[in-house]
């Protein structure tokens, strides 16, 4: 397809996501678990079809054409780690975004976190099992990674797909990813705009469905579409900037999961996770890390991801202060939990001022008792000495 029609392409894909989700209920949830099984099917086929070809011993080692040695890994850690580390976010996007969906759920203080944990270890065992397998196919790793498309190869030598059947059934998952994250960003952005977070003049605030905030968030990542189209630099850069600001928020909110835990000794009701503390801090280097491949100049982008975030932030943080801050509202859920910490801060407070209190009281008490004891029984004294002494 010539690249000039690429912004009518998505156009039209923009419309049929917000289409689809605005049809009724019972036939697009339907329509889901048809996209859910046309989105495992290419990854399944990949797998098991290419599993007669498969050694890894022979095609995943690297030769050096040189001296004729192999070796199993190459490159720095610069290059080999924190060069490809914002890559492999790309294996678990969208697990972050079911919990803006709860509404959808019985009881999702306990499904949601559970169906997250078995969303996370599927993605983690399909995507290793895909890049054992892609490295074990003939002719090569060195080969192979060169490909434009890397499932193709897999495809072709286990089904007889071709490159075009083989991006074909690829469609279906892209939809799919699609219409995943329009249902979230469109209940974000509602949330937003009943909070006054959004101007007025958007005509979002108080909408009983998501429909015009769904319009109004895919006309922006329309436009961000767009500016891609016309500005390659940017297009580079726009995922790193995405995954950057993601970073920080999750990074805020693992903060937040550890001081309710140590801080202010919350133990939740619904479910507990099996990580505890530990998950906690792993997640939150693991944050860090990606952080530090984008910033550290590691994509080599110039560190216009960085800045651009940056930017972003400065400009979102001014737009909040001077607009937002005195007309912002919350929900009675949010004032709950607003109330119920500013009560548990307020008492820890408190509590540490009352230690402090107590303990000065303690060694002023002592001071006191000595210096009675100074004026009453002078140093001559023996007794006096003897009380001084602890005798």
């Amino acid at each position: 397809m010539n690249s000039q029609y690429q912004p009518l392409v998505w156009l039209l894909f923009y419309a049929i996501c917000i289409s689809f989700v605005e049809s009724r209920g019972k036939y697009m949830w339907r329509c889901m678990l048809v996209l859910l099984a046309a989105s495992l099917l290419p990854g399944i086929l990949f797998i098991f079809g290419s599993l007669p070809y498969v050694d890894f011993k022979k095609n995943a080692v690297l030769h050096n054409f040189y001296n004729d040695d192999t070796t199993w890994a190459t490159g720095t850690i610069s290059t080999a780690f924190f060069g490809i580390l914002p890559s492999t976010t790309v294996g678990f996007a969208g697990v972050e975004s079911l919990t803006v969906v709860t509404g959808f759920v019985k009881d999702p203080a306990v499904a949601v976190p559970k169906g997250t944990v078995a969303a996370v270890w599927t993605l983690f065992v399909s995507n290793v099992a895909m890049v054992l397998v892609l490295a074990s196919l003939p002719p090569g790793l060195e080969i192979i990674a060169t490909d434009e498309f890397c499932l193709n190869r897999g495809l072709y030598l286990g089904m007889g797909f071709t490159s075009r059947v083989a991006e074909w059934i690829m469609i279906p998952a892209q939809i799919g990813t699609a219409v995943g994250f329009s249902i979230p960003y469109a209940r974000l952005t509602q949330a937003m705009a009943d909070s006054n977070l959004l101007p007025a003049w958007l005509g979002l605030r108080g909408q009983q469905t998501t429909r015009r905030a769904m319009i109004f968030a895919s006309a922006f990542g329309y436009c961000l579409c767009f500016v891609s189209f016309y500005s390659p630099m940017f297009k580079m850069t726009l995922q790193n900037i995405s995954i950057v600001a993601g970073m920080m928020s999750y990074m805020g909110q693992t903060m937040g999961f550890v001081m309710l835990r140590t801080s202010y000794k919350i133990e939740t009701k619904g479910y507990k996770s099996p990580y505890g503390l530990v998950g906690a801090y792993y997640v939150f280097l693991v944050f860090f890390c990606v952080i530090v491949s984008i910033a550290g100049g590691f994509q080599m982008d110039k560190g216009i991801a960085i800045v651009s975030t940056i930017g972003f932030i400065l400009i979102l943080t001014a737009y909040y202060v001077l607009v937002c801050q005195k007309v912002q509202t919350v929900s009675k859920e949010e004032y709950q939990s607003i109330f119920k910490f500013s009560v548990m801060k307020f008492n820890k407070s408190r509590s540490k001022k009352s230690k402090k209190r107590t303990s000065n009281t303690s060694q002023t008490s002592r001071a006191s008792l000595v210096t009675t004891a100074r004026l009453l029984f002078p140093k001559k004294s023996k007794v006096g000495s003897s009380i001084m002494s602890g005798k």
